[in-house]
């Protein structure tokens, strides 16, 4: 049990995870120029043939392409038990999203996250990128519907009520770049 916890730990600490993002294991960075053309084509292709009146941004659509793009390059669906996660984090506007609203001319970087999990098999297996990009879309309802704001206020008391801000480990990032991915 023991044995666990320090492995678990070993992997939180930055320069850790520093020394892995610098390996040369096969990630690659890349910079993508996408036009408006092709942005509104993403868009328009991603757009989920629902009778609710279900919509998808732009935003949440081109983030369905990266999710799909990167574990589509790390795995073989054929070679995939069905047991893989992969955990997509997105950075959301966290300003209009705590109770009560942080003053607009306060300074700052206020961001939330949202969190989509989905079984890897599953992604690489979306034959369009709409179902990917609902779900994204349906976490950000989530986000302000579900949590009203208290997701970011309760976040903030978590950080405030430690003694050790050592014991916050965020999960979400431990395999990024794998199995995990991050868009801040």
């Amino acid at each position: 049990m023991m044995e666990r916890k320090i492995d678990l730990l070993a992997t939180t600490i930055p320069a850790t995870q520093l020394a892995k993002i610098a390996t040369t294991d096969g990630h690659v960075g890349q910079i993508f120029y996408l036009s408006e053309e092709s942005l509104q084509r993403l868009k328009r292709d991603s757009q989920p043939q629902t009778e609710d009146g279900s919509y998808v941004s732009t935003n949440d659509a081109l983030s369905a392409l990266i999710w799909r793009s990167i574990m589509a390059a790390q795995f073989n669906e054929n070679e995939l038990d069905g047991s893989e996660n992969s955990v997509f984090n997105i950075a959301i506007n966290g300003r209009g999203r705590s109770r009560p609203s942080i003053h607009p001319e306060a300074m700052g970087s206020f961001l939330g996250f949202i969190q989509v999990e989905l079984p890897i098999n599953k992604i690489l297996e979306a034959d369009n990128l709409a179902v990917l990009s609902l779900v994204i879309r349906k976490a950000i309802i989530a986000m302000d519907e579900d949590f009203s704001g208290s997701f970011i206020n309760d976040v903030v008391q978590l950080v405030n009520n430690q003694d050790d801000l050592g014991v916050l480990i965020p999960t979400s990032f431990l395999d990024v770049p794998g199995q995990n991915c991050a868009q801040t």
